[in-house]
């Protein structure tokens, strides 16, 4: 099952439970529906952090932040303020990818226009809906379901909040070099748009919807593509491109442009929907401008130790790993397996390998002529090339069955 038809299950579960709830008389406790006490609370202001490591992660939690938010003191542990917005997470959670996400939330938000011709200040209104967002840990069962307020919630990898939950899900891999940043895209537009942007601009709702059909009608979108869901993954989706993510189901052959672009040229109604909602001119440069996705990638080969070391074999390099150090040197929280073809010396025939990366543009794995060569993409351009022989694979692992390839790549 793809990304895409998982979360239009999970998240078509996720409509039919809020109805039910809303079906019932004191279903869910108020003070996690909605933060009702009387805490005179006032967040603090911060400006937008140039780069992630200028943020303050705050631990513990100060009681009268955990009282005025509801947060569960025995899960949530360390916390970080954007934008007057509480970005908290349990103890597990990697401090840097804390500070990453912060940070592309930051810059999201402060890329927003003020909602609507009442010029209501988006981060102010966010505040008054004591809006906030939980970051849950990497790992096997990465699902919103660890977070308190998600617990009763069908599970799904990202939640943006509405009016009845005013609180945002997102994954601690959202602050990853390579696979950060698109849910959490996703999800604030979400926000805006449901809690912001659709209570004080009373046209956008009739003019996204007006769009959405236009999309659906005139096949503009693939046919069972996630952007078609409905109109408001409609424009969530959009705005993955509009901040230069690109969705797996875009074609291969339109690399050529940047993700932004494409969107303007094949749905020019989604993209002007967008540029209502984020400055246009800033937005193809919020990307490139996160500091995580600034610094130097290394990269390895994962030898499957029980193998006969024979290059022949489908199963002796397991799989191909990065690890990636930002601007400042700082380790990458996560580090990521890269998804990887081996064509069996002799037979022209791929295997697949182990990958946990679903995209095969990122990097391509050949074996040919005793060589394994790796081309390895950053936003759609070759970054690495690496050359490294039979022989050398098997000397270096002699003593580790992690190989360092560094040296035989040119960056």
């Amino acid at each position: 099952m793809t990304k895409y038809i998982r979360n239009l299950f999970l998240k078509t579960m996720y409509l039919v439970f809020v109805l039910f709830l809303f079906s019932c008389d004191n279903s869910i406790d108020d003070d996690i529906k909605y933060c009702s006490t009387s805490s005179t609370f006032t967040p603090p202001t911060t400006s937008t952090p140039t780069q992630a490591s200028d943020l303050d992660v705050i631990s513990p939690i100060a009681p009268d932040v955990l009282k005025h938010y509801c947060f569960d003191d025995s899960y949530y542990k360390k916390m970080t303020w954007v934008q007057q917005i509480p970005i908290v997470a349990p103890a597990d959670v990697s401090t840097i990818a804390l500070q990453n996400i912060a940070e592309l939330v930051s810059k999201q938000i402060d890329n927003a226009y003020s909602l609507g011709t009442n010029a209501v200040s988006i981060p102010p209104y966010l505040l008054g809906k004591r809006f906030r967002i939980g970051v849950y840990p990497h790992g096997p069962e990465e699902l919103t379901q660890q977070l308190p307020e998600f617990r009763q919630y069908p599970p799904a990898y990202g939640y943006g909040a509405t009016d009845y939950l005013t609180m945002m899900a997102v994954s601690e891999r959202e602050g990853a070099f390579g696979t950060g940043g698109a849910t959490t895209v996703h999800e604030i537009t979400h926000v805006l748009h449901l809690i912001g942007y659709n209570n004080v601009e009373a046209s956008f709702e009739p003019d996204l919807a007006q769009a959405y059909n236009n999309a659906v009608r005139n096949n503009i979108w693939e046919s069972g593509t996630y952007i078609l869901t409905d109109m408001y993954e409609y424009l969530a989706e959009g705005s993955e491109m509009f901040f230069a993510y690109l969705p797996s189901y875009i074609l291969p052959d339109l690399l050529d442009i940047s993700p932004s672009k494409q969107l303007e040229n094949r749905d020019p109604a989604l993209h002007e929907l967008l540029s209502r909602l984020y400055n246009k001119e800033q937005a193809v440069d919020l990307k490139s401008n996160l500091s995580f996705y600034k610094g130097t990638p290394s990269l390895y080969l994962q030898i499957n130790s029980s193998s006969d070391p024979d290059l022949t074999e489908m199963d002796y390099i397991r799989r191909v790993r990065i690890e990636h150090k930002n601007s400042n040197g700082d380790p990458d929280p996560i580090y990521h397996v890269l998804p990887s073809v081996l064509f069996v010396p002799g037979t022209g025939i791929p295997g697949l390998l182990e990958t946990s990366i679903p995209d095969p543009r990122t990097a391509v794995e050949f074996y040919t002529r005793d060589e394994y060569r790796f081309h390895y993409w950053i936003d759609e351009e070759v970054y690495a090339l690496c050359v490294i022989s039979k022989d050398d694979v098997i000397q270096q692992s002699e003593d580790s069955n992690i190989v360092d390839i560094n040296s035989y790549c040119t960056f």
